[in-house]
C-alpha cells in the first residue's frame, strides 16, 4: 500500500497534506509510512505527540482518497457512499486537531489549517465540514458572531443539508432569525441527524419556539413528547450530551409549567450526573449552577445561595453572579446584591447575562427606591435591544416605570412590569462548548394553567 500511496504524494517542498503549513519533506514525509492507519491505534502521550500522529494520520488519509476513491469516483462506482465515509472520517479528524491545538496552545493557528484542508475533498459537503469548523472556531473561541456570519453568508439555509452547518447556523444567526424559520431549521436538523441527544437538543427547541409564538398547548405537548423519546431510549444508550440535554428540558419545562415533581426530578438528575463523571472545572460550574436555579425556583433561597456560591468558587460566571445577586433580593439584603452586581462587569458580558444584569439591576432600583440605583437601572435597561415586538414593548413599559417611580416613589406599576418582563425562560443547550439562549415570555400560559 505504501508504494502505491508515495505516487500521490506532494513534492518536497509543496505544503504538507495534514495542514500544518511546513514543507511536505519537514513535515510528513516521514512520519505517516511508521503507523499502520489501517488498524485502530491507541495512542497516549502528550498533545504535542498526538497532534504530530494525527497529522500523520491526515495526511495518510489524504493519500488513501486519491490514490483509491477519486479513481471509483471517476468510474462512476457508488460515489456519495464512498466520499461520505471519507468526509466523516476526515470531518473526525478535524475535531480532534481543533481539540489538539487548544491543548497546545496554538488553537489560533486552527484557522490556516483549515484553509489548507479546504481542497482535500472534492465534494459540496466537505466545503460544508470546512465552513461549518470556521464558522464554531468564530463563535467559540474568537466569541466573534460577526465573523461567523461572514463564514456563513455564502449558503442559504434551505441548501444546507448538513446538520452540524446548520446547527451553527442556528446559534450564528439566533438574534435574527424569526420563529417559523428557527422551526424549519430546527426541523431539518432533526431530520438529517443521527444524534438522539441532537434530536432532543432541537425538538425541545422547537417547543420553545412556539411557546414565544403563544401556541402554549402545541408547546408543552411537543416539549413533553422530546422528553419522553429520548426517555424512551435505554439509559446506557444514552450519551454524556444527550443526559444532560435531557436535564436541562425536564429543568425548563417544569419552570415553565410551575411542577415542583419535575423540578426536583431535574435535581435528581444533574447530581447523578455530577456524581457519575470526570468533569471539567466548567462544566461542574454548570451543572452545580443548573441545581441551584432548580431550588430557586422552588424558592428554597437558602440552598440556592449555596449552590450558586459552590459554582463561583468551582469556575466564576457572570451568569451565575447576577443570579447569586437575584437570590440575595429574594433574601431581602439589596446591598449585598448590589455588592455582587458591582463586582461584575457588564461590558464583557455576553447579550443573554447583560439581559439578566440589567434586569436585576432594575430589580435593585426596586428595592431601594434610590435615585442613584434608578438611574442606574434605566441606562442599562435602555441598552437592551431585542427584535421581539413583545419584548421591545415590555422594555418600553418597563422605562416608563422606572421615570414615573423616580417622580412618585411608587413601586406598584413597576412591580407589575417587573413581574412580567423577569418571567421568561433562558435554554442554555450546549453546542460543543457555547450555549444557545432563547427568552420565552411565559406569563400568559402560566395564568391559563392557573384558570383551568
Amino acid at each position: 500500500m505504501s508504494i502505491s500511496l508515495k505516487e500521490f504524494e506532494p513534492k518536497g517542498r509543496d505544503n504538507c497534506f495534514c495542514g500544518s503549513g511546513e514543507r511536505y519533506k519537514n513535515c510528513c514525509r516521514g512520519e505517516w509510512p511508521k503507523y499502520d492507519f489501517s488498524k485502530k491505534n491507541i495512542c497516549s502521550g502528550s498533545p504535542a505527540k498526538l497532534l504530530k500522529i494525527l497529522r500523520a494520520h491526515i495526511t495518510w488519509y489524504r493519500l488513501c482518497h486519491l490514490a483509491h476513491t477519486v479513481p471509483l469516483v471517476r468510474g462512476n462506482c457508488d460515489d456519495e457512499k464512498i466520499l461520505d465515509l471519507d468526509i466523516k472520517a476526515m470531518r473526525e479528524m478535524l475535531q480532534q486537531a481543533r481539540r489538539l491545538y487548544g491543548e497546545c496552545g496554538i488553537i489560533n493557528n486552527f484557522p490556516y489549517m483549515l484553509s489548507e484542508l479546504s481542497d482535500a475533498i472534492a465534494d459540496v459537503r466537505w466545503k460544508w465540514s470546512i465552513s461549518c469548523e470556521e464558522a464554531f472556531f468564530n463563535l467559540s473561541i474568537k466569541k466573534d458572531c460577526a465573523e461567523a456570519r461572514a463564514v456563513l453568508a455564502k449558503y442559504k439555509w434551505q441548501s444546507i443539508d448538513s446538520s452540524e452547518l446548520l446547527e451553527v447556523y442556528l446559534e450564528a444567526y439566533a438574534d435574527n432569525l424569526v420563529h417559523i424559520d428557527t422551526i424549519s431549521i430546527a426541523s431539518k436538523v432533526i431530520e438529517l441527524t443521527d444524534s438522539e441527544s441532537s434530536k432532543l437538543h432541537y425538538r425541545f427547541l422547537i417547543s420553545v419556539q412556539y411557546f414565544l409564538l403563544n401556541e402554549t398547548e402545541r408547546a408543552e405537548k411537543l416539549a413533553r413528547e422530546a422528553i419522553e423519546i429520548y426517555e424512551a431510549i435505554p439509559v446506557s444508550m444514552r450519551n454524556a450530551h444527550g443526559r444532560w440535554m435531557l436535564c436541562l428540558a425536564i429543568k425548563q419545562l417544569g419552570q415553565i409549567l410551575g411542577d415542583e415533581e419535575m423540578l426536583r426530578k431535574a435535581i435528581e438528575l444533574l447530581i447523578a450526573e455530577v456524581g457519575g463523571g470526570n468533569w471539567k472545572s466548567k462544566a461542574l460550574a454548570d451543572a452545580w449552577y443548573q441545581v441551584g436555579e432548580c431550588y430557586h425556583l422552588l424558592r428554597e433561597f437558602y440552598m440556592a445561595e449555596k449552590l450558586y456560591s459552590r459554582s463561583i468558587l468551582i469556575e466564576p460566571s457572570p451568569l451565575t453572579s447576577v443570579y447569586l445577586a437575584k437570590v440575595q433580593l429574594d433574601l431581602r439584603r439589596p446591598d449585598r446584591a448590589k455588592e455582587i452586581l458591582d463586582s461584575l462587569i457588564s461590558t464583557t458580558m455576553s447579550k443573554s447575562n447583560f439581559f439578566d444584569y440589567a434586569i436585576i439591576r432594575c430589580n435593585v432600583a426596586l428595592c431601594t427606591k434610590k435615585i442613584s440605583d434608578i438611574n442606574f437601572a434605566l441606562e442599562l435597561i435602555k441598552k437592551v435591544s431585542t427584535v421581539d415586538p413583545y419584548f421591545k414593548d415590555l422594555i418600553q413599559s418597563f422605562i416608563v416605570s422606572l421615570y414615573d417611580l423616580k417622580i412618585s416613589k411608587s413601586s406598584l406599576q413597576a412591580n407589575s412590569i417587573l413581574a412580567r418582563i423577569n418571567r421568561y425562560v433562558t435554554l442554555n443547550p450546549n453546542l460543543g462548548g457555547f450555549g444557545v439562549n432563547f427568552n420565552a415570555m411565559i406569563d400568559d400560559y402560566l395564568s391559563k394553567k392557573a384558570e383551568k
